[in-house]
C-alpha cells in the first residue's frame, strides 16, 4: 500500500530522505595508504640480462620476470621474509633478498623448479640493503641496525664484531654491516648462517650500499646520521646572508639571534 510521506513522523522522514541520498549517490574513491617499508634496492638483473627479480614488498614475495624483445614476462612468484625491500644477485647467481621486517636475508636458487629459498640468513635489526664486493666479489655486505637479538646470539659469539650492543652506552656505533662468505654461509651458526664479522660504524640507521669499480671498496650510506644538526624555526633565521649582523627577536624584542642565511656574504 503506498505511504504518504507527509504522514510519516518528522524524524523517520529525515532518515528516508538520508538513506535515499546514499542510495543514489555513488561511492566515491579514497586513496589507500600503504605503510610497507620503503624500498632501497628492488630491483636486480642477472649477470646475463635475462632475468629480472623485484621485490613485493606488501605481498613478501620475490618476482620473477623473463626479459625478452617484447616486454617482461611472469615466470615465477617465491615467498620469501616480511616486507623484502632489497635484492641482489650473487656471483653464483643465486638472488639474495634482504627482509626488513623478518630481521633476514631469504637466498632464492632460481635454477630450481619452482625457484625456492634454499637459505634463511639471520641477521641484524632491520636489514635494508646487499652487495657483492671483493676477489670475485665473493664477499656479501649487508646493512643493519647495531641492535636485535641476533647479533649476541650465542652461535656467533666468536665472530669478530658481534656482542652486546650497549644500547646505553655512549660512543658506541649505531650502525652495522653484516659480511658473509658466500661460498661458506654455515648451516649451523645464527640460526642459518654464519657471518665471516660484524662491522660498526659511527652512523644511524645504515641504509644504501654502494662497489667501487674494481669491487675493493663498499660504501655505506647513513639515513639518520646524527651529524650534530638541528631544526629550528623559520622566525629564529635572520634575512640576508651576513652572519656577523643579528636580528630581531619576535618574541622578546631584543636583538639575540645572529644573523644570516646559508649564501653569499654580504661583505664578500
Amino acid at each position: 500500500m503506498p505511504v504518504r510521506l507527509a504522514a510519516l513522523p518528522p524524524r523517520l522522514l529525515l532518515f528516508c530522505c538520508v538513506l535515499g541520498f546514499s542510495l543514489a549517490t555513488p561511492a566515491v574513491a579514497v586513496d589507500f595508504l600503504a605503510f610497507e617499508t620503503g624500498p632501497v634496492r628492488p630491483l636486480a638483473v642477472n649477470a646475463a640480462g635475462t632475468a629480472l627479480y623485484s621485490v613485493n614488498i606488501p605481498d613478501n614475495r620475490l618476482e620473477i620476470f623473463d626479459i625478452t624483445d617484447s616486454g617482461l614476462i611472469q615466470t615465477g612468484s617465491v615467498p620469501v621474509g616480511m616486507e623484502p625491500c632489497a635484492v641482489a644477485v650473487a656471483p653464483d647467481g643465486k638472488v639474495w633478498v634482504a627482509n626488513h621486517l623478518s630481521d633476514s636475508v631469504s637466498v632464492v636458487d632460481t635454477s630450481l623448479s619452482p625457484p625456492q629459498v634454499v637459505h634463511t640468513l639471520i641477521v641484524g635489526d632491520e636489514p635494508r640493503d646487499i652487495v657483492f664486493a671483493g676477489i670475485a666479489k665473493t664477499r656479501a655486505f649487508i646493512t643493519t641496525a647495531h641492535r636485535g637479538q641476533h647479533r649476541s646470539h650465542p652461535s656467533i659469539a666468536a665472530v669478530p664484531g658481534a656482542g652486546d650492543p650497549q644500547l646505553a652506552t655512549e660512543g658506541i656505533p649505531r650502525a652495522d654491516v653484516w659480511v658473509y662468505d658466500v661460498a661458506a654461509l654455515g648451516t649451523t651458526g645464527a640460526l642459518g648462517g654464519l657471518p665471516e664479522q660484524i662491522l660498526s660504524f659511527f652512523a644511524d640507521t645504515p641504509r644504501a650500499l654502494a662497489v667501487s669499480t674494481d669491487d675493493s671498496t663498499v660504501y655505506v650510506a647513513a639515513h639518520k646520521s646524527g651529524n650534530q644538526t638541528t631544526t629550528i624555526p623559520e622566525l629564529l633565521v635572520c634575512d640576508g646572508f651576513d652572519p656577523n649582523t643579528p636580528c630581531l627577536d619576535p618574541i622578546v624584542g631584543v636583538f639575540t639571534f645572529p644573523g644570516g642565511v646559508d649564501g653569499p656574504s654580504d661583505n664578500a
